[in-house]
């Protein structure tokens, strides 16, 4: 608008200044067959081309500023979506992480749980099996024992049909000693006639006589009387409580063994449960910190995705209020410099018409 108004006021004074103009200057014009207001017509023509030139390279340059806007305005747009894209990515494998890490977490505490548990399970049932092994053991020297007794009781009838009270007495020590009676009772394989002469024979091997003539009155003892007859069914009841020792110690033994070979066998198997689930666990262990390593980094990557992401929605706001504000002012302009074209149009109209020359022509005549 500025410029119009200073179209009009360069105009004005052509149009209606010409009367006071010098009568030298119009007979210069007439001279060269020129009307004056040519003149005027020209400069404004001259302004018509500079203002349609301006208008143009504004429109350019608003048109490069346009495609500017547009393509950063785009690319800025698929940034934000491909952020808001890869956040809800991190989220999604984030949370899945965190689901997996619940799990693990649950299955590593149930498997130490597990762990310790057959561990002390395990001790006690060693502790166990070495008291049963210990007290086999035991019960297997008795046996031992008790047959090496019998043995030499065996080989001492064998040999003398007729033993002195000294002899006898000391061959039912021996087999008191071997604690002969107890196991014999624990084995219940020889009862009766038999178990009651037993009984009787080692009687004599628990008597302890205070001087000798009390230790003769054992020859009054009934079975010291009685041994002479009785000498062979003592033999036969030895034999038969040798053979019963021996198949005692061979099962005894045998048990032993194969006790032991089960637990051998319960261990290796309860070992190797053991140990896959070590293996379980520590695979178990090494991903869940796998995952929380990764979780960390996730967070990280989040966090910088999200400022990324804060950083190009702003930028997208201000080019947006900028590229709008450019617009709205070469909008403006666009309709300043139109506006001017039209007055100097007008102006140029008005000032080449006939009337205008007629005028002009009138005022110069006069």
């Amino acid at each position: 608008m500025a410029r119009w108004l200073a179209i009009v006021v360069a105009v004005v004074p052509h149009v209606h200044g010409m009367g006071t103009r010098s009568m030298a200057a119009l007979t210069r014009d007439a001279e060269s067959k020129e009307r004056p207001v040519m003149k005027v017509v020209r400069i404004l023509q001259d302004m018509q081309v500079e203002l349609q030139k301006e208008l143009e390279e504004d429109t350019k340059v608003h048109a490069q500023l346009a495609c500017w806007c547009k393509t950063n305005s785009a690319e800025k747009e698929a940034a934000i979506s491909s952020g808001n894209e890869l956040v809800e990515k991190i989220d999604g494998e984030y949370n899945t992480n965190f689901a997996e890490m619940q799990e693990l977490e649950t299955s590593v505490g149930s498997d130490r749980t597990s762990l310790e548990s057959n561990e002390n399970s395990e001790s006690s049932e060693v502790a166990l099996r070495q008291k049963e092994a210990k007290e086999a053991a035991a019960h297997d020297a008795d046996l031992v024992e008790a047959i090496t007794s019998c043995k030499a009781a065996i080989v001492v009838l064998k040999e003398h049909h007729a033993l002195g009270l000294d002899q006898l007495k000391t061959m039912a020590h021996l087999l008191q000693k071997a604690r002969v009676t107890e196991l014999v009772q624990r084995s219940k394989t020889i009862t009766g006639e038999k178990l009651s002469l037993l009984k009787s024979m080692l009687q004599v091997g628990q008597a302890r006589p205070a001087s000798s003539s009390s230790f003769l009155s054992l020859a009054d003892t009934p079975f010291a009387t009685g041994y002479a007859s009785q000498s062979g069914e003592i033999l036969g009841v030895l034999e038969a409580l040798l053979e019963q020792l021996q198949n005692d110690l061979a099962k005894s033994q045998k048990d032993e063994a194969a006790a032991q070979t089960s637990f051998d066998d319960l261990k290796a198997i309860r070992d190797s449960q053991q140990a896959e689930t070590r293996k379980k666990n520590t695979e178990n262990e090494i991903r869940l910190a796998h995952l929380r390593e990764t979780n960390v980094q996730l967070e990280e990557e989040k966090k910088a995705a999200q400022d990324q992401l804060a950083m190009d929605t702003k930028f997208l706001q201000s080019l947006k209020t900028r590229c709008s504000e450019t617009d709205e002012e070469f909008d403006r302009r666009v309709a300043d410099r139109q506006a001017e074209l039209k007055a100097v149009i007008d102006a140029i109209g008005i000032l080449n018409s006939d009337t205008s020359f007629d005028t002009f022509d009138k005022t110069v005549s006069t």
